[in-house]
């Protein structure tokens, strides 16, 4: 399944004609354009999605390439272009993430984080929750339809309920331990 047909199966569930391309100069286009990604970014990110999971040997940037930001940490990495939510290093190291940067005491890299995938790759569950979502959204920019946006809104929200429980028994359970590490400890650093 293509971008353009999740966005098309979105636009047909609120009763627009679907698109004919993305280069199509009508309001469907427009709003799709705008909405998209960062509908399809933002459902990717929520959860350690088992299709989006994805594990890369980071490369240290040089002490002269850039300025160290954080002076508690050993070594800086510049994170993958693809990454949407950093789920930890296979190490337990401690990091934070500066812009496109990640600083860490670790001298091998090896992390694991969410990336930005395309439809083809998703679960069905989870592309049916993001057509939801998107329909949801269309409602509003499209037919300025409230209570069409909200019965979408609410659909959406079961779904996403379904695609998580489905995911989580497919997704590797040493992922969750080391996010359940990673929690442990760091902890907030604003509490008491």
């Amino acid at each position: 399944m293509s971008n353009l047909s999740l966005i098309n199966e979105a636009l047909v569930r609120i009763g627009v004609n679907p698109l004919a391309s993305f280069d199509d100069l009508s309001a469907q286009a427009l709003t799709a354009s705008n909405i998209y990604d960062e509908t399809r970014d933002r459902c990717l990110s929520e959860h350690p999605w088992s299709f989006a999971l994805k594990e890369e040997a980071l490369s240290k940037l040089t002490e002269g390439s850039y300025t160290p930001n954080f002076l508690q940490y050993e070594h800086a990495f510049q994170l993958p272009v693809d990454a949407l939510r950093v789920l930890g290093f296979w190490d337990r190291s401690r990091f934070m993430i500066a812009g496109d940067r990640i600083y860490s005491d670790s001298d091998a890299a090896e992390l694991l984080y969410i990336h930005r995938c395309e439809a083809p790759s998703w679960s069905a569950p989870f592309r049916k929750w993001v057509v939801l979502e998107l329909a949801a959204a269309f409602s509003v920019s499209l037919t300025d339809n409230q209570q069409r946006a909200n019965f979408f809104y609410q659909q959406a929200w079961e779904q996403r309920r379904i695609a998580r429980s489905i995911d989580s028994q497919q997704t590797p359970s040493y992922v969750f331990d080391l996010m359940r590490i990673y929690l442990k400890t760091q902890g907030n650093p604003l509490g008491g």
